[in-house]
């Protein structure tokens, strides 16, 4: 159970066991498909939202990096589908929820960002970001909470190193952050050779 004092420790658990059915045919095709469909049409509702007419070559192309990730077959890249998926997921949720008072709005986001940075860990800096781009894009652009966004993004992974007190406060902020994977010497990823459950 020690993936569960881990930010990103669920996305890491999670990754390790899906990882295991790659050795089936139907899955190592399945497992992809269900990630990249799901992202595809997550993008293309936030999107949508973020342009009011949305744009469908902008969805497929978020997808692309989703798409050459899986040209590798190590268990960073599983783990880096899904954390962009569940931003994506989260991102397109937040953007159809009617929300219309700032103090919800605010409260909404770093309840989002805290379960996103445990759950996936340094996705929350993604998350983040393109919040703070769909809140300056609304027809009324909406500073507040946009300022939630980066203090969330800045503040949630010093709380919850301060809660689980795992590891060190650098790791924190870089715990499962999306590019660090394919850095050569990042040794951020303790458990991926085994696996972390």
């Amino acid at each position: 159970m020690e993936f569960l004092r881990r930010p990103g420790g669920l996305l890491e658990c999670l990754a390790a066991f899906l990882i295991q059915w790659y050795a089936q045919p139907w899955a190592a095709l399945l497992i992809p498909t269900v990630i990249i469909g799901l992202s595809g049409a997550a993008a293309s509702c936030f999107l949508e939202a973020l342009s009011s007419r949305g744009s469908l070559h902008l969805a497929l192309a978020s997808v692309v990096p989703l798409l050459a990730l899986q040209t590798q077959y190590p268990h960073p890249a599983l783990e880096t589908s899904l954390g962009l998926a569940l931003v994506l997921v989260v991102l397109a949720a937040y953007a159809r929820w009617p929300l219309n008072r700032t103090g919800t709005r605010i409260m909404v986001v770093w309840g989002l960002g805290a379960l996103v940075y445990y759950a996936a860990g340094g996705n929350l800096l993604l998350l983040a970001g393109l919040g703070v781009a769909f809140e300056l894009r609304a027809p009324r652009p909406r500073w507040a909470v946009a300022l939630a966004w980066v203090i969330g993004a800045a503040g949630i992974p010093w709380i919850e190193h301060r809660l689980l007190g795992a590891g060190s406060l650098r790791t924190a902020y870089l715990q499962s952050l999306w590019l660090h994977p394919f850095f050569p010497g990042a040794a951020l990823h303790g458990a991926v050779v085994g696996s972390p459950c």
